[in-house]
């Protein structure tokens, strides 16, 4: 058990010497293994670009879902105050949580101006 756990860890190290990344402006050297970087982000700024982006897009989708479920539960509450103030809060925290991403994304790029990237 433990040859093969050597193994593998010598493997983790060595194999990964022949492999070169072929982004961001590199090309791949004739004759080498080559991986494409997945992320498509050159820098850590990109990164938290990319990352922002995603969330922000998942945001966009799932808002007018809850928009529409909490309207859903406020009409279904038949005047009952704990369910009406479920229905509230729903709604509440959905745009809490929208603001936030808002925020987020405007706030990187506020820095990016004040840093100069």
């Amino acid at each position: 058990m433990k040859t093969v756990f050597l193994l593998a860890l010598v493997s983790l190290f060595v194999l990964p010497l022949g492999v070169y990344a072929a982004d961001c402006g590199q090309t791949c050297p004739p004759g080498q293994i080559c991986l494409q970087n997945p992320l498509k982000a050159c820098s850590f700024t990109d990164l938290i670009d990319n990352i922002l982006t995603f969330l922000f897009n998942i945001a966009i989708v799932v808002l007018p879902i809850m928009v529409v479920f909490a309207g859903f539960m406020f009409l279904t509450a038949g005047g009952n105050p704990s369910q009406v103030g479920k229905a509230r809060d729903l709604l509440l925290w959905t745009m809490v949580g929208f603001g936030v991403i808002l925020l987020a994304r405007g706030l990187t790029e506020v820095l990016r101006k004040i840093i100069g990237f």
